[in-house]
């Protein structure tokens, strides 16, 4: 019989077409909710992060140099190996920082 092979292409088809997926889209923190970015290897992880409106970031130095995490909104004091700053993005819009130490060190949050 035909069908029989007809059959297995269709469902090996299905199975093929299911199994890979489109792109993940780049998904918005819900209100409220923390993200954080990693320090490490003289640059921030993600570079770039997109946050709703209310969500706090909270950036950590994994590195073994002190950095600083500034913007024309925001300034931290100098952060050792381990230590944290924080800041609650309330307004929309794009943010982006730099470390003030090592100024090639850039980064942007975007709150939508």
């Amino acid at each position: 019989m035909k069908i029989l092979p007809m059959f297995m292409i269709l469902i090996a088809s299905f199975l093929l077409l299911t199994s890979c997926s489109p792109k993940e889209k780049e998904e918005i923190a819900p209100q409220g909710s923390l993200n954080t970015v990693t320090i490490k290897d003289f640059a921030f992880g993600p570079s770039t992060l997109t946050v709703a409106q209310g969500t706090t970031v909270i950036w950590t130095n994994d590195d073994s140099a002190p950095h600083t995490i500034e913007s024309g909104s925001f300034k931290s004091s100098t952060l050792k190996k381990g230590e944290s700053y924080s800041f609650k993005f309330d307004s929309k819009g794009e943010y982006d920082y730099i470390c003030g130490i090592h100024p090639t060190m850039q980064g942007k949050i975007i709150v939508g």
